[in-house]
C-alpha cells in the first residue's frame, strides 16, 4: 500500500531528527563539547538538517493524513491518487520545499564569539531574522499550519468513519447478505484499523509539538528581557527543556503507536524476530493460533 511508503519516509526523517538533535545533545552533555560549535561548517549543517528533518517529518504526517482522507472519504479515487510510485514522489515534494525554505542557514548562522566562547549563532547582520522573525515562521511551518490541516482532515475522517460504522451495523442486521457485501465490509474493517493507527500518529503529533512552538515564540519575547532576571531565566530554561523533550517524544513514539494500534505491524514484528519458530509451526496462522491458545484462560 502507498501509505507504507509515506510511513517509511517518516521513519527515516524521525531517525534523522533523533541523530542530529537528541543524540548530539546527549553526547554534548557527556563530553562537554557540542559538534555544532566546532566550526562554521558543522554549525550550518546542524542547523540546516535539524530544521529540515523535523519539518519534513511533520509534513510527511500531513501527506499521509491527506492520503488517508482521500481513501476514507473518496474511496473511488484511491486508484488514481494512492499509488506507491506517486507516494514516493509526494514524499519528496515537501522535503524539497522545506530544504529551500531552510537554506538561509548556510549564510545566516556561523561561529560567533560570545563571552569568550565560540558559539553557533546568527551573524550580526541576521540577528533580527534568526532570533525574532524565524521563530514565528518555523512555528507556522512546524506546528500551527499543520495543526489546522491535520485537525480539519482528521475531523472529516472521523465523521466519515462514524457514518460508515452506522451503515455497516444497519447492513449486518439483515440476514443472508451476499458474499460480495461481506467482503466489502471486511475490507472496510481493515481500512478502519489502518486509519485508527494513522489517527493516533496525527493526534500524538498535535499534543507533543504545540508546547515547543509556544516556547519558541516566547523565546522571541524573552530575548528582549534584561539579563539580570536569574529566577525567570531558570524557569524559562526548564520550560524550554520540557517542551524539547516532548518534541523528541513525537519523533520516537511512532513505533510504539504502531505496536499498540496496528495488528499487521505487530504480526510482522513477531514474524521478524521469530522466523525459526515460524518454520517449526509451518505457517503464520498456526503460529498466532498457538499464541492465542497459550494466553487463553
Amino acid at each position: 500500500m502507498s501509505t507504507y511508503s509515506y510511513l517509511s519516509a517518516l521513519a527515516i526523517m524521525d531517525i534523522s531528527v533523533l541523530l542530529v538533535g537528541l543524540l548530539r545533545l546527549w553526547v554534548a552533555k557527556i563530553t562537554g563539547s557540542d559538534v555544532q560549535h566546532v566550526s562554521d561548517v558543522t554549525c550550518k549543517l546542524v542547523q540546516f538538517f535539524g530544521y529540515v528533518c523535523s519539518d519534513s517529518s511533520v509534513w510527511l504526517i500531513i501527506t499521509v493524513t491527506t492520503e488517508r482522507y482521500i481513501a476514507v472519504c473518496y474511496p473511488l479515487k484511491t486508484q488514481v491518487f494512492c499509488k506507491i510510485e506517486r507516494a514516493w514522489k509526494m514524499s519528496l515534494l515537501p522535503i524539497v520545499v522545506i530544504c529551500a525554505i531552510n537554506c538561509h542557514f548556510f549564510f545566516t548562522v556561523s561561529i560567533q564569539q560570545k563571552l569568550g566562547k565560540a558559539e553557533c549563532a546568527a551573524g550580526p547582520s541576521y540577528e533580527l531574522l534568526v532570533n525574532n522573525v524565524w521563530p514565528w515562521v518555523d512555528a507556522v511551518i512546524y506546528s500551527f499550519l499543520p495543526f489546522v490541516i491535520i485537525g480539519v482532515l482528521n475531523g472529516f475522517i472521523i465523521r466519515k468513519i462514524s457514518q460508515a460504522e452506522k451503515e455497516r451495523k444497519r447492513f449486518l442486521q439483515v440476514k443472508h447478505q451476499s458474499a460480495r457485501v461481506i467482503r466489502r465490509y471486511k475490507s472496510s474493517d481493515n481500512n478502519k484499523k489502518l486509519t485508527t493507527m494513522l489517527l493516533s500518529v496525527s493526534f500524538t503529533f498535535l499534543l507533543t509539538t504545540i508546547p515547543m512552538n509556544i516556547a519558541l515564540i516566547f523565546t522571541a519575547f524573552w530575548n528582549k528581557q534584561p539579563d539580570n532576571d536569574v529566577e525567570g531565566a531558570a524557569i524559562f530554561h526548564l520550560i524550554k527543556t520540557i517542551t524539547e523533550l516532548l518534541m523528541y517524544v513525537n519523533h520516537s513514539i511512532n513505533f510504539f503507536l504502531y505496536c499498540a494500534t496496528g495488528q499487521k505491524f505487530r504480526r510482522s514484528l513477531v514474524k521478524l524476530f521469530c522466523k525459526k519458530r515460524f518454520a517449526n509451526f509451518g505457517n503464520e496462522r498456526t503460529f498466532f493460533t498457538s499464541i492465542e491458545q497459550a494466553h487463553s484462560p
